[in-house]
């Protein structure tokens, strides 16, 4: 299976929360997923829904993907609040693990959080 580390269009708020900015765009890690995983992670998302995102791979392949974005009719509490620490932490270490590019993953470390312990 082929590692995809892609800058995507768009942007990137909260931690994950992907949003339509033309001209804007951001790293991440693609996952190539079964639906009943899809279906175990849309349960853990509470409050966001899938969006199709277009990306680029680093050596310039050109994928869409799904990523999330905020429903504020769906949330269950909390609102906009940073990511936990624990979610923050998952997220780096996938961008560490998939050797996406340093500046990214010095970008993601700046990201603010809830605080030590969060998750």
């Amino acid at each position: 299976m082929r590692r995809l580390r892609a800058t995507i269009l768009g942007r990137l708020r909260h931690g994950a929360e992907v949003h339509e900015k033309p001209g804007a765009s951001f790293h991440a890690v693609l996952h190539r997923m079964t639906a009943p995983d899809m279906k175990i992670l849309d349960a853990s998302e509470r409050g966001y829904y899938h969006v199709d995102v277009v990306c680029y791979t680093y050596d310039g392949a050109r994928v869409v993907g799904s990523g999330y974005t905020f429903d504020k009719s769906r949330m269950i509490k909390n609102g906009h609040t940073p990511p936990s620490e624990r979610y923050l932490n998952l997220l780096i270490g996938g961008m560490e693990h998939f050797e996406c590019e340093p500046a990214a993953v010095a970008a993601m470390r700046r990201t603010p959080h809830q605080g030590p312990g969060t998750t």
